[in-house]
């Protein structure tokens, strides 16, 4: 269910972003790209242990600076940047042990994120006007 949930999710963003104009401002996928990153640091505090907060905000910031690359430099810094947060989310738990992130996120997430970088990647990056989202 949650990557049925996650396709739709995707879509739902980009046709958002369209509709609302959102995605005229060429800050509105990297700023996606800042808050997915954040997200595990939320589950790390649920967690609780410093050690996994301290952990997860070094992958942040490594999502972070992507989202600020892309911003400068290029839109499909971007979209690499939130498919390969869709990877992660999938190779997490490999890993990382974060006993805050809900069972149904890997699947969820990794979904949205895959399927969004592909389709930022390939319908907003695209657009001639699309020098960075």
């Amino acid at each position: 269910m949650e990557y049925i949930v996650g396709i739709f999710a995707a879509v739902a963003l980009v046709i958002f972003g369209r509709v609302s104009g959102f995605e005229k401002d060429r800050s509105f996928y990297p700023t996606i790209l800042i808050v997915i990153g954040l997200l595990y640091v939320l589950f790390a505090t649920l967690d609780g242990r410093l050690s996994v907060v301290l952990i997860e905000s070094i992958f942040a910031l490594i999502f972070i600076c992507a989202a600020i690359a892309g911003y400068r430099k290029g839109c499909l810094i971007v979209a690499a940047g939130i498919a390969a947060h869709g990877v992660f989310d999938f190779v997490h738990y490999l890993f990382i042990e974060d006993r805050g992130v809900p069972i149904w996120w890997p699947g969820f997430c990794g979904t949205v994120d895959v399927l969004l970088g592909a389709l930022v990647a390939f319908f907003i990056c695209r657009k001639p006007s699309a020098e960075a989202v």
